[in-house]
């Protein structure tokens, strides 16, 4: 038996990594890869991507933290803005942590006007992480509404208070988890509020002291966005600044 030549392994590695459509009607709808599958559809005036991982293995989600492959969505140079369903928080045996999915994550964008060829960025992670690409045509895509079986983040006007040693109080979110949202790509940045809803993001790097717009508030399936109140906070005795 011949052994695979370069050229064999080549187009093999581009299977793996740029995936097929499982239907073989030739609409754009799923693509299979190595580590899950992914499902495009229209809903009303929605785009949704379905990212399912298999079993094993988990996606990220879109604002992971400086580790992760976000996914993405492309038309003509240009990303679309997406939402995603409620993720977890997970960790590496380096001791970081990520935001992500182990089960299915829903991403939607608002339908674009532009007809044009989308082409679609993400990972599945094991022990490694796989790049998975496609490219569709949104006029391709069927009508189906998933929608409502997701969780999304909420949003909120009301501010929470947070100082510059990262020392967060929020009484109205007792127990949750805290993290970075804005300023980009800290959200491995992360605390746990107590009974009073007190806590602090730790590590805080000099880099954004004074500088956090967003917090996000992770608890029990739910995802709450707050802006920030900067101020001069007191803090127990049991927090203290490690940088």
């Amino acid at each position: 038996m011949k052994s695979p030549n370069m050229f064999q392994c080549c187009m093999l590695l581009t299977l793996l990594m740029v995936g097929l459509p499982a239907n073989a009607s030739g609409k754009a709808q799923e693509f299979v890869f190595e580590g899950g599958k992914v499902q495009l559809l229209q809903d009303g005036l929605a785009l949704l991507m379905l990212v399912t991982p298999d079993p094993g293995f988990k996606t990220y989600a879109l604002n992971p933290g400086p580790s992760g492959l976000s996914p993405e969505l492309v038309q003509d140079g240009q990303s679309l803005v997406l939402e995603g369903s409620v993720p977890k928080r997970f960790y590496l045996e380096s001791g970081d942590a990520y935001l992500g999915y182990d089960d299915q994550a829903l991403f939607k964008a608002t339908w674009p006007e532009d007809p044009s060829m989308i082409e679609a960025y993400l990972g599945f992670c094991e022990e490694l992480c796989l790049p998975a690409s496609f490219s569709f045509l949104p006029g391709q895509l069927e009508d189906g509404e998933v929608t409502k079986a997701f969780a999304f983040p909420e949003y909120r006007d009301e501010p929470i208070a947070i100082d510059e040693d990262g020392f967060v109080d929020a009484p109205a979110h007792a127990g949750a988890e805290v993290f970075v949202a804005l300023p980009q790509n800290y959200s491995d940045l992360h605390g746990q509020l107590d009974i009073k809803g007190r806590g602090q993001i730790q590590p805080f790097p000099k880099q954004i002291r004074g500088k956090v717009q967003i917090l996000g508030i992770l608890t029990d399936g739910h995802l709450i966005f707050a802006p920030t109140s900067l101020e001069s906070l007191e803090k127990p005795t049991t927090y203290s600044n490690s940088n």
